[in-house]
């Protein structure tokens, strides 16, 4: 789960979407798939600091 969030949210980030919003749209993705990595357990810890 891991990998495909960080994945995910890395080709965000290569294709210049702000750091904020493609963390967000990363997260908004796990949530609309379903199934079990749509419940934040698996996805709420991801945050930004330094920014």
């Amino acid at each position: 789960m891991t990998t495909e969030f960080i994945k995910s949210l890395f080709v965000k980030l290569k294709a210049g979407v702000p750091q904020v919003e493609a963390l967000t749209a990363t997260k908004r993705e796990f949530i609309e798939k379903g199934g079990d990595y749509s419940k934040p357990k698996y996805w709420a810890a991801f945050v930004l600091y330094g920014i």
